[in-house]
């Protein structure tokens, strides 16, 4: 079975593939014991709970039907969610009465490289979509009135609470419902309107506290909804983020310069729809998409992810609009609006989305390595299972995870997590890391206890004097100073 895309060219997936495959006893525990280093090995909770849960069900149906383990090919997960998402977002398009739900629902998908590279990564940010989307129905069926505020409402509180459980960044659900209810104070001005607000802070709210691993839901939130955040912003930190929290450069914006376009298209043509008719003609979806597209714009010239947000919303929101303006029958400049603005819309959309699809076509230089050889080696080495492996880039951890799940590790997925357990230690590792400091094999086994040093490229060893045991295309491997033996040969010279 064979992979497309970035289902398992991102290294992420890997850990999240691995660790719905042990299951609720490991996702669910209140320790996380693969990375030493990390908050986790004492306060764990897993952000993405519900997500995991779906992942160790599907990993069930996967094995009943004898696909086995073998190559990672991560697309029988990821394809289920590419497809319900597809399904979501064309509902919406439809329920919400959008100009060319089909049409939309292409672009939204296709015409974005950076989007279409994200929907194809084995991630939780599939899920939250999927979820933000259903809100998105949901909002509008209840502030149109067509859903009953008895139903309205726990609907609301629900939905909340499960997107706590699904995401780490469970806030989000909160900025969804907070648009919705801005645009309809908007147009009626009354505080009833935020009702929904405080009802979804409450199930986000119910979702950390219910969580199997509470209280260290509120630890592991913090960390990463906050410290990371200052981390990446910090020009002073030496704490290296992921590079898809970064601000974007120019050459980025042009290559998703569709989605932007958009954007600002909607901007225009609502500011342009609002000193026709006012606020009164425009619907509250109308305006809370608008909100939530210049709210996520903004963000996604901070942190380039932001973007798999602003694509599904921008893409809605312009085909609301245009049903506002027909609806209200206003009529707007032939020069802005031409008659052949459709068409126009569509050429460009094609040209996007080939342009998309040839960006993410999978390329051997795009493929994440898992350390397979290296595996093989280490098990005819005879390194016991259990040993602690200094994974010097905390990025390599979920492939190392993947394939080695018998060894420990000192960090994973996030640096900020070990920077909180050993600030002083993970500050002068990401400084080697990184090529600003030189580092001893002593000084590096004494600051992590680790019995073995793993990279990537075994220039970063070579260069600080460590001696190379494994050199493969899958990484590099080291052996680090036995602590145990210095302290004996410290203890035997005061002896002396």
């Amino acid at each position: 079975m064979g992979s497309f895309g970035n289902s398992e060219n991102c290294a992420d997936a890997y850990y999240h593939i691995k660790i719905s495959e042990m299951g609720p006893a490991v996702f669910g525990a209140d320790s996380f014991q693969w990375v030493k280093m990390s908050v986790w090995s004492d306060h764990f909770s897993d952000k993405e709970y519900l997500f995991h849960t779906i992942l160790y069900l599907l990993s069930i149906v996967k094995k009943a039907l004898g696909l086995g383990e073998g190559h990672p090919a991560f697309n029988f997960y990821s394809l289920p969610f590419i497809a319900v998402f597809m399904s979501v977002y064309i509902i919406a398009a439809i329920k919400l009465k959008a100009q060319g739900p089909i049409l939309l629902s292409l672009a939204c998908f296709f015409s974005t490289p950076t989007f279409l590279n994200r929907m194809m990564m084995m991630r939780p940010h599939m899920l939250s979509i999927i979820l933000m989307t259903g809100m998105i129905i949901l909002l509008y069926y209840g502030f149109s009135g067509s859903l009953k505020r008895r139903i309205f409402l726990p609907l609301v509180f629900v939905l909340s609470f499960i997107y706590g459980l699904a995401y780490s960044n469970p806030h989000f659900i909160i900025a969804t419902t907070l648009a919705f209810c801005l645009a309809a104070y908007i147009k009626d001005s009354q505080r009833t309107v935020f009702l929904p607000l405080l009802l979804s802070a409450g199930g986000v709210l119910a979702a950390l506290v219910l969580h199997p691993q509470f209280p260290s839901t509120f630890i592991n939130w913090k960390i990463q909804c906050i410290d990371v955040m200052l981390h990446t912003l910090s020009r002073e930190s030496h704490i290296q983020t992921g590079l898809e929290l970064h601000r974007p450069g120019w050459k980025w914006i042009c290559i998703n310069g569709l989605v932007f376009l958009t954007a600002i298209y909607n901007i225009v043509l609502y500011a342009l729809l609002v000193k026709k008719a006012g606020f009164q003609k425009l619907s509250i979806e109308g305006t809370a998409l608008l909100i939530m597209t210049v709210m996520w714009l903004g963000a996604s010239f901070i942190v380039m992810r932001s973007i798999e947000y602003l694509s599904p919303v921008t893409f809605l929101c312009t085909g609301v609009l245009i049903r506002d303006k027909r609806l209200a029958d206003i009529k707007l400049t032939k020069s802005i609006f031409a008659d052949n603005m459709k068409m126009l819309l569509f050429s460009v959309t094609g040209l996007a989305s080939v342009l998309s699809i040839w960006i993410n076509i999978d390329r051997p230089t795009n493929r994440v390595y898992a350390p397979e050889k290296l595996a093989l080696w280490m098990k005819h080495a005879n390194i016991e299972s259990g040993t602690l492996i200094a994974n010097v880039n905390w990025s390599d951890f979920p492939v190392l995870f993947h394939t080695m799940p018998q060894y420990r590790y000192i960090s994973g997925l996030d640096p900020v997590f070990s920077w909180k357990k050993n600030p002083e230690g993970m500050e002068k590792i990401e400084q080697f890391r990184r090529g600003l400091i030189t580092m001893t094999p002593e000084e590096l086994g004494r600051i992590t206890g680790a019995s073995y040093a793993y990279a990537r490229n075994s220039d970063l060893f070579r260069k600080n004097g460590f001696t190379v045991l494994y050199d493969g295309k899958d990484g590099a491997l080291v052996k680090l100073p036995s602590l145990a033996k210095k302290l004996e040969q410290s203890t035997d010279s005061k002896s002396n």
